[in-house]
């Protein structure tokens, strides 16, 4: 039975170290298993990964997921809601671009 307003589920799994650092081969194999378990997505944290001061930041993390496995749904959270500023979308596009070019 649907209900009005109603989404779907989506599963999906935390992007690990193990995921973004070490081994290339080590690296596909375990988002290519995430990819034909059927989950919807990765997740990669952003900002709240640098709690300890050490950290990857969650664009890099996400562009090493789409590297390696790019028919893979990329979620990116977090950051911390006393201080929404600290990235906005469309500022991090832009400085994104800026390097790119």
């Amino acid at each position: 039975m649907s209900v009005p307003g109603e989404r779907a589920l989506r599963v999906g799994t935390l992007a690990d170290r193990n995921m973004l650092t070490g081994p290339l081969e080590r690296r596909r194999a375990l988002l290519g298993r995430v990819r034909a378990a059927g989950l919807d997505h990765v997740f990669v944290a952003d900002h709240i990964s640098f709690f300890t001061g050490f950290g990857m930041d969650g664009l890099i993390q996400a562009a090493i997921v789409a590297a390696l496995e790019p028919e893979l749904m990329i979620e990116i959270g977090g950051g911390d809601p006393r201080r929404p500023h600290r990235r906005m979308p469309r500022s991090a596009a832009k400085a994104l671009d800026r390097r790119i070019r």
